[in-house]
């Protein structure tokens, strides 16, 4: 009797400490610092996938999309042309624009004529020193200097129109003959009597202004300081 009994307490100790193996899924006890399979998923699959796709989907994305297309479009404005600033009518000033209808008919520009030299006659033909001066303007007028005869009134004494334009060029051989159909601005640039004559350099620079008559070797001589 005694025997069976110790068989029966060893075989139900045998039994216990194989359903505590069985427990820890018979690899023994799991310590905290293991890694757990969740949590390496989530880590991987979330900081990697989250890092990799935010970072390169957002600065490639961000980087050149904006700069690409920031660049590309702000700095090609396709816009050449440029507006000259005029500040007044004296010496070092930049000329303000006179518009008016040359001897073609054609829509004419002071500032359009930058690059080129202008020697600007403001006077009416009647005047005796306004004569005097544009019988010489021809052998000024040439290369990069042009002569422009501005005035209100023919010789005489009607208001000039785009005829008497074209007789001023055929006569005195110059490149421009100037009216305006109210002749507006002839007071702004100069006085019916005396004549002004204007220097005005490439850049649309007044460098010379001289009132009365203007002999051509003082003409002459402030072209050739330019």
């Amino acid at each position: 009797m005694r025997t069976h009994l110790i068989l029966l307490s060893a075989l139900a100790l045998a039994c216990t400490s194989g359903a505590e193996d069985d427990a820890f899924g018979g690899g023994g006890v799991r310590s905290d610092n293991d890694p757990v399979g969740g949590e390496d998923t989530a880590d991987d699959g979330g900081d990697d996938g989250g890092d990799d796709g935010g970072d390169d989907g957002g600065d490639d994305g961000g980087d050149d999309g904006g700069d690409d297309g920031g660049d590309d479009g702000g700095d090609d404005t396709g816009d050449t042309g440029f507006t000259i600033v005029g500040t007044g009518y004296s010496k070092n000033d930049t000329a303000f624009d006179l518009t008016g209808t040359d001897q073609s008919d054609t829509d004419w520009s002071l500032h359009a004529q930058y690059g080129e030299v202008v020697v600007l006659v403001v006077g009416n033909p009647y005047d005796r020193s306004v004569t005097d001066m544009m019988d010489y303007m021809g052998e000024t007028d040439g290369g990069d200097t042009q002569v422009v005869l501005f005035a209100k009134y023919n010789e005489n004494t009607e208001v000039a129109d785009v005829a008497d334009a074209a007789r001023w060029v055929s006569t005195y051989g110059i490149s421009t003959g100037l009216v305006q159909e109210t002749g507006n601005d002839f007071t702004t640039w100069g006085t019916a009597s005396p004549p002004r004559l204007y220097v005005i350099d490439a850049e649309m620079v007044i460098r010379w202004v001289n009132s009365g008559f203007t002999p051509q070797s003082q003409l002459d001589q402030e072209l050739s300081d330019l």
